[in-house]
């Protein structure tokens, strides 16, 4: 192979320098969908305690008042990278590609930290949020999430995490800056070796139900973008790292706990496929594996016209993977970042009827005795024969794109039920894609009566009329309140 096939690195430094009229209209659209949707889920976690706590303590350190602050306020631009990402994911409401892994608020949030600092356009950031989306999720992809043991279990591999997301982060900067080619294979390589640690994934799972989740959950995403942000500014200086460092036959990889990396994959159709109209918008504020629960029992409640007092049992029918089983088993959240991680929670949240966003995190609700009487008729239980469809999905390195689940409701004497194994928000099939209508709606009830009146309105225009933008102000103004 020549030596353009056989250097990665070069081939995603290229990329980089994409303009907007080169990327075909579904790839603009599905990025200004996860710009507005990283951004919103943001803005939603604003008043979050661990968000404020943030604010200060990066304010305190001081430096040009240069980029937006989530929930006010402005800082030197890694310092507003590191705030906004941990605030993107912190209700685990942010996208998710193949339903395995979500890092869009690692490039979001520096590529916008560092366009609002020099001035860039909405062009600049669709471009640069393209790339450094595909980039990181091509990472990602290469490397096996899942395994079968000798026994037949599924299980996640231990390595798993996300800091490789910092080298799309570095890309989305490295745009931004409008670095050449040199310049962004440098800053690739230096967000390498400035990411942290791969992250605590099993170590999160394992900790469900045993004690309140730390206020970082599984990731520290605020390091992650801040390392992409910093490499691109140091590239810009002059400083340069290692340009063979995805050159095939590195194993770079390695570093990220990953035990192989399918090379094949990485770079296949690169340019012509994007990984970002690949990726599902999330409704719930919750892990992606139990949206589908979530989906059908709201869709037995409107069918049947039932209430959550109606409701004398719910079955829940699941795949055989601990993950989604430690979903099930978590049954009241010590905290409110444990929201995500408890299924027969947010199933109660579902049935009363709140508003999913913020408002499931509130203190009352998980104090309530008509949650915890629902969530005591929430039951499990595990699916055998769907053992073998997970593990088709999974071999060779593949993702989970059908979860399958059942949920029957007993109400009034009588038995209900109902089948999915995609859940809302995937891009495919027709009939579970979240249209721009819907997107609106989320964020009409995320950000209802969190920043400044209007906000959900705000952010949809601005973020639909980024290709037209000058500056990136009107999803600044969202962030700052």
């Amino acid at each position: 192979m020549g030596d353009d096939v056989e250097d990665v690195g070069r081939r995603f430094a290229r990329l980089a320098s994409i303009p907007l009229d080169e990327l075909p209209a579904g790839v603009v659209h599905a990025t200004k969908r996860i710009i507005i949707d990283t951004v919103g889920c943001a803005a939603a976690a604003m008043d979050a305690d661990v968000v404020a706590r943030l604010r200060d303590v990066r304010a305190r350190q001081g430096g040009l008042p240069e980029s937006s602050l989530t929930g006010g306020g402005r800082l030197a631009a890694p310092a507003a990278a590191f705030v906004n990402a941990q605030a993107a994911n912190l209700l685990d409401a942010d996208e998710t590609l193949h339903n395995f892994t979500h890092f869009a608020a690692a490039i979001v949030m520096p590529a916008l930290a560092v366009g609002e600092s020099v001035g860039a356009s909405g062009a600049d950031l669709i471009s640069a949020v393209a790339v450094g989306y595909d980039i990181a999720g091509r990472i990602a992809t290469a490397m096996p999430d899942y395994e079968v043991t000798p026994d037949g279990e599924l299980v996640r591999i231990p390595g798993s995490g996300f800091s490789w997301a910092a080298l799309g982060a570095a890309s989305a900067c490295a745009r931004m800056l409008r670095l050449s080619e040199d310049e962004t294979l440098h800053a690739i390589a230096n967000a390498y070796v400035m990411t942290p640690l791969h992250g605590s994934l099993l170590g999160f799972t394992s900790a469900m139900g045993v004690r309140a989740s730390p206020w970082h959950k599984y990731a520290v995403y605020g390091s992650v973008a801040e390392a992409g942000l910093q490499a691109a500014l140091l590239a810009q200086a002059g400083l340069e790292s290692d340009p063979t460092l995805l050159r095939r036959g590195s194993e770079f990889w390695r570093a990220f706990g990953a035990p192989s990396f399918d090379w094949s994959a990485v770079d296949a159709d690169l340019g012509e496929r994007w990984l970002v109209v690949e990726t599902a918008i999330k409704p719930y504020p919750f892990c992606r594996y139990g949206h589908t629960a979530l989906d059908l029992l709201g869709e037995l409640m409107a069918k049947h016209d039932l209430k959550a007092d109606d409701i004398e049992d719910v079955e829940l029918t699941m795949v055989p993977f601990g993950p989604m089983q430690a979903l099930m088993d978590y049954r009241r959240p010590h905290s409110d970042i444990d929201v995500m991680s408890s299924l027969p929670y947010a199933l109660a949240m579902v049935a009363n009827a709140v508003p999913a966003g913020p408002r499931w995190w509130a203190a009352d609700l998980r104090a309530d005795p008509a949650v915890h009487a629902f969530v005591d008729r929430v039951r499990g239980r595990v699916e055998p024969a769907w053992h073998d469809l997970l593990v088709e999905q999974v071999g060779g390195g593949g993702r989970f794109r059908r979860l399958p689940t059942r949920v029957t409701v007993t109400a009034r004497g009588a038995r209900v039920s109902a089948f999915a194994d995609v859940p809302s928000g995937d891009p495919s099939p027709a009939d579970v894609y979240l249209d721009d209508a819907a997107l609106a709606a989320k964020f009409s009830t995320f950000l209802e009566g969190v920043g400044a009146p209007g906000s959900a309105a705000r952010l949809l225009e601005a973020g639909m009329d980024l290709d037209r933008a000058v500056t990136l102000d009107g999803l600044a103004e969202v962030l700052r309140r």
